[in-house]
């Protein structure tokens, strides 16, 4: 755990008289096919666990995980059936990083096929990376982050022509992980390494005294799943639009 003794003082606070170097089964010569196939099973049933077990990482698996018991690791190809793709983006720069996403939709289950990560990208280099790393995004619909117009105003002229603001509106967060959690199962693809870093690390705050989670969120780890609430805004403020809807009339 982040809290342990040896971690805080060798990790997190590394001493100057030490020297601290990961090793792993990466660095083992001898390592066996049998092992790497266990390795490869746990990353695609149980990514949390594969993290702490065979990544060395810390012990993050818990109720307040947002996507805690929802998400594996597989690879996959989209299907000529399946509903997509859906592109949403986020913007950043300096701390956080510019994104975007593609995904799918096949027998109630979220595909998440691609990905584009970056920190300090120059909008001007936006359009080209978008365009290597999730080829044939700039033929669809691509839903932004509307606080920043300009953005989106620069992109529209520059390589992404269907690039559009996303829709929010008051308790449009709550809604779009309401609708993540709702799939059968979210898939993310083994290239989207992000996405599988913030699928474990993006997390509800906890009461410090009592333990309890909390509703609420803490900012960070949610880059890429904030791109994917975008991408499905339509969706998602469609439905719980209607149930609330539902609701009003029937008291």
């Amino acid at each position: 755990h982040a809290t342990d003794v040896v971690y805080q003082e060798f990790v997190a606070k590394p001493r100057e008289n030490a020297y601290v170097a990961q090793v792993n089964w990466r660095d083992n010569p001898w390592f066996p096919d049998v092992l790497d196939l266990e390795r490869r099973e746990m990353l695609r049933t149980d990514p949390d666990t594969y993290e702490h077990i065979w990544e060395g990482g810390l012990w993050t698996k818990s109720d307040a995980q947002v996507l805690n018991g929802k998400w594996i690791v597989d690879e996959f190809l989209p299907g000529q059936d399946w509903d997509g793709p859906y592109y949403g983006a986020d913007f950043g720069f300096a701390q956080d990083p510019t994104t975007l996403v593609e995904l799918w939709i096949h027998n109630g289950r979220l595909f998440v096929f691609r990905e584009s990560w970056a920190v300090r990208l120059e909008l001007d280099a936006t359009s080209d990376k978008w365009k290597r790393d999730c080829e044939g995004c700039d033929r669809f619909v691509i839903r932004a982050d509307s606080a920043r117009p300009e953005s989106i105003s620069y992109l529209k002229r520059h390589g992404i022509p269907r690039i559009v603001g996303a829709s929010k509106w008051q308790g449009s967060v709550e809604d779009g992980i309401a609708h993540l959690r709702s799939y059968q199962q979210i898939v993310i693809h083994p290239r989207c390494a992000k996405a599988i870093e913030e699928a474990r690390l993006w997390q509800y705050k906890s009461d410090p005294h009592t333990g309890d989670i909390l509703p609420r969120l803490i900012d960070n780890h949610d880059h890429i799943w904030d791109a994917a609430r975008y991408a499905l805004a339509p969706l998602i403020k469609n439905r719980y639009r209607g149930m609330r809807q539902s609701m009003a009339m029937y008291g």
